[in-house]
């Protein structure tokens, strides 16, 4: 056959050789499939969606990114890109794209009022931490994806799948979609994970988080994030890019909704200080879950981001486990449809899921002992916590943990 292609076209013996290879890396793609809309099919197109139609794209397998909302999200939600999910940014080419728009966070200092007591370093590994409001890291993101040829397809709900050992066909806005795989990125509440029946194991905390961003004129250093300890509760404040801050107030009440006024009150009392200027932006309450897939695949179709893990948002690891998700599982889709062993995919799950149970453990230690109440918890935090944390070799492994470096690195990147 191949013979026959170069005597009728005459192509010479570097054609040849780049058809050939061509043919053997399309063998099992869609391209050679009948019957298929796209290879991958992912359902969200927040960072971790995103990031993963970026992989497949990149590595060229063709996907679709559908998403049931009517458009982009506005609100500034995740910030903090760390270290680990920075390493595979700059691996597919993604992290100065991201950078660029971002502000640098060196560490987070614990304090007292006006007292610096301990910092833990974000700065550990070959690059520190960065603020960027996740409605930005999500456009520019779409924007690398657009180049690939790829669109998210907006107001497009999963509300149904099935699948055989040949593919997996999706109800998506009134459209069936057939491929290969399927992809819930669809978050907390994921429509996915709902339709495969798959548990969500895991429980809430009492207490809820108030949010807000706000432009703030005061006497801060905005290279690092800082946790304001105080009787009333913890107050996070971690700095975004034009001047602005995330606050993050613990320990209230489920009751009512966060104000203007509150954020005024609860920074000037927890902090010690009273800017001289408060803007109150996008303003949020929630309570804490810390949840866990039971499985994180089902035959064709998989779970990744929110729609497998959730935790606190102390530490700002959500959105970065969820993208280091999705740069695994990208690499493992596209060597199995490009003619490798289908058993790479097992690896998805093996690799991710401790990941995620280890987060979920630390990380809602850390969220119970920040929104203490009783008089000896609040005593471990306010005062035998940062004494600990002021020890090298604690405040060390502590910023490698938060960095994301005591965590495996996915080992499907290629």
């Amino acid at each position: 056959m191949i013979a026959c292609l170069v005597r009728s076209l005459r192509l010479d013996a570097f054609t040849v050789l780049d058809v050939y290879s061509m043919c053997r890396k399309y063998t099992t793609c869609e391209l050679w499939r009948t019957g298929m809309d796209t290879e991958v099919l992912i359902a969200g197109a927040g960072p971790v969606g995103l990031v993963l139609a970026y992989e497949l794209a990149r590595r060229e397998i063709r996907c679709r990114v559908v998403d049931r909302a009517a458009g982009p999200a506005e609100n500034s939600r995740a910030l903090v890109v760390h270290c680990r999910t920075q390493e595979l940014m700059e691996a597919a080419g993604l992290r100065d794209r991201i950078a660029a728009r971002a502000i640098p966070v060196h560490g987070m200092r614990f304090s007292r009022g006006r007292i610096d007591l301990a910092c833990i370093p974000f700065d550990l590994g070959p690059y520190t931490a960065i603020s960027l409001p996740q409605q930005e890291t999500e456009a520019t993101l779409r924007s690398a994806l657009a180049e690939k040829g790829v669109q998210v397809e907006w107001g497009a709900e999963l509300t149904s799948i099935s699948q055989d050992a040949d593919g997996a066909t999706a109800s998506v806005g009134g459209q069936s979609i057939i491929a290969a795989y399927v992809v819930g990125c669809d978050g907390a509440h994921s429509a996915t994970r709902h339709v495969l029946g798959i548990p969500f194991e895991g429980d809430a905390l009492p207490e809820t988080v108030w949010m807000a961003d706000a432009a703030l004129e005061w006497d801060i250093d905005p290279d690092y994030a800082r946790q304001f300890l105080h009787p009333d509760g913890a107050l996070s404040v971690i700095p975004m890019p034009g001047g602005r801050w995330r606050l993050a107030a613990m320990a209230l009440p489920i009751a009512g909704d966060p104000s203007r006024e509150f954020f005024e009150a609860a920074l000037s009392r927890r902090s010690g200080r009273a800017p001289a200027r408060m803007t109150i932006g996008w303003m949020s309450a929630f309570r804490v879950n810390c949840r866990l897939a039971a499985s994180y695949r089902k035959d064709r179709v998989f779970l990744a981001g929110d729609a497998a893990h959730i935790h606190s948002p102390i530490g700002g690891q959500g959105m970065n486990v969820g993208m280091q998700d999705a740069f695994s599982l990208g690499a493992r889709l596209a060597a199995a449809l490009q003619g490798g062993d289908a058993g790479v995919l097992a690896g998805y799950e093996m690799e991710r899921r401790p990941a995620a149970a280890a987060v979920i453990r630390g990380n809602a230690r850390i969220t119970r002992l920040a929104m203490a109440k009783g008089r000896v918890p609040r005593f471990l935090r306010d005062h035998l916590m940062p004494r600990f944390l002021s020890l090298p070799p604690v405040s060390r492994r502590a910023g490698l943990a938060a960095s994301g470096l005591l965590l495996p690195r996915p080992a499907a990147i290629a």
